[in-house]
């Protein structure tokens, strides 16, 4: 018995303090950071607005800049350039491909292949590129299919200041982080 009930006072302890610093973290972790407003000049992120001209362009080959996937399209190699659409490569000799153009699709994130039909998102549309026989493509657009990936609220990280996000300018599409002046939101 003698053996029992110094154990039982030092686990009484033991146990005490272990409550004490767990309600002790609980408590002040329900005080978050409120961030100061009268910073004039600091480093935050900035929205990224969609163009309001969300065109879709057949053009010239362009450079590559940020080629994603490559597919491969009856004797045509595709790849994507993300955010911006996919480069067309002619490949009947495969000893000497050639760039032949530039499908620009603003916002475009992934494409896909079947048949005579390439599929691919601009922002949260749908797109059917069908290549008609006569080498035509026809564009069909179903709106609003998907929720924008880049479409958000907040910056891609928390602890930070930011620009607000002004509904009017549009669809937000991205964050770049810049020196912001008198910001007004905190994430």
């Amino acid at each position: 018995m003698n053996l029992i009930i110094p154990f039982i006072n030092s686990a009484t302890k033991f146990i005490t303090k272990a409550a004490f610093v767990t309600g002790f973290l609980l408590l002040t972790s329900c005080f978050e950071f409120i961030p100061e407003f009268d910073i004039s000049e600091i480093e935050g992120y900035k929205p990224i607005y969609a163009p309001a001209d969300l065109e879709i362009l057949l053009e010239e080959p362009v450079p590559f800049v940020r080629q994603g996937k490559i597919y491969h399209y009856s004797h045509y190699i595709l790849v994507e350039e993300t955010g911006r659409g996919f480069h067309i490569i002619e490949n009947i000799d495969n000893t000497a491909p050639h760039k032949v153009g530039f499908f620009q699709i603003p916002l475009n994130t992934n494409i896909a292949i079947r048949g005579n039909t390439v599929y691919a998102n601009s922002g949260p549309d749908l797109l059917a590129l069908i290549v008609l026989d006569d080498g035509k493509i026809e564009v069909n657009k179903l709106a609003n299919v998907f929720e924008s990936a880049n479409t958000k609220d907040y910056p891609p990280e928390s602890g930070m200041y930011f620009e607000c996000v002004d509904n009017l300018k549009g669809e937000v599409i991205g964050w770049e982080l810049v020196t912001i002046y008198d910001p007004k939101c905190y994430y």
